[in-house]
């Protein structure tokens, strides 16, 4: 119906017959009930599925999240959400629901995300990774980086992942914040450090990188020859 009425828009206005004109106009008022008719019928689905967040049946909650994020941006779907993450306590269902936010990019999106991080299980942290990752907001990135250097998180498997979405926000410029880690106690900080600053292929850093091929951790070595093959003149020792 939406496309018969632009169609019939244009040949109302770029159509020297009246005749024509006449029967885009009535082709037009025929597609206005249509047009209306799906607008109500999108807030309906939009009640029912607010009504379904209630259910005691987990994959009815579930559908319901779902649904309400692929309206798209309904005007209070996305509080109907946030209001349901906080008063949630069943961590599957939350999770699902802050994957949901990231389709609506907000700045109250972008404040319940952040705090939902502040929940040291790792399922929660690594949806919300999933779903700030597709923010391009300075916020998100500084929030990030605040994590990253505090520590903020659950498991070494989140850690990894945060330097991934950090990686994919700014690229290169998180070198620096990476560098703090090739110090930490546990080895497996620091050869994922090894392996994050690698990945970046930035020729500033193969100095720092070629000090770990003589590494006592058969880990970091490892790490230390793969991110150094980027480089022509540490591929053949490398090897």
């Amino acid at each position: 119906p939406i496309g018969f009425s632009m169609a019939s828009v244009f040949l109302m206005f770029y159509q020297d017959s009246l005749d024509v004109s006449m029967i885009a106009l009535v082709g037009l008022l025929m597609t206005i009930p249509w047009v209306l008719s799906l607008l109500g019928l999108k807030h309906y689905l939009f009640n029912y599925l607010k009504n379904n967040l209630g259910s005691k049946e987990e994959s009815t909650v579930i559908n319901a999240v779902q649904g309400i994020a692929s309206l798209g941006a309904m005007k209070g779907a996305d509080k109907v959400l946030r209001d349901y993450s906080i008063s949630c306590d069943k961590v599957n269902l939350r999770k699902n629901v802050v994957i949901s936010l990231s389709r609506y990019q907000t700045d109250a999106v972008i404040n319940t995300l952040v705090s939902e991080f502040d929940h040291k299980q790792e399922k929660m942290q690594l949806a919300t990774l999933e779903s700030l990752s597709g923010f391009s907001d300075h916020r998100v990135t500084f929030a990030l980086l605040q994590f990253l250097k505090q520590g903020q998180f659950s498991t070494f498997n989140v850690r990894v992942h945060l330097i991934f979405v950090l990686t994919k926000l700014i690229g290169k410029s998180i070198a620096p914040y990476l560098m703090e880690f090739l110090d930490d106690d546990d080895p497996r900080i620091r050869a994922n450090t090894v392996e994050a600053l690698g990945q970046l292929k930035d020729k500033k850093l193969k100095k720092i990188l070629k000090v770990y091929l003589k590494d006592p951790n058969n880990r970091l070595r490892a790490n230390a020859i793969v991110a150094l093959f980027y480089f022509r003149e540490f591929k053949k020792p490398a090897l």
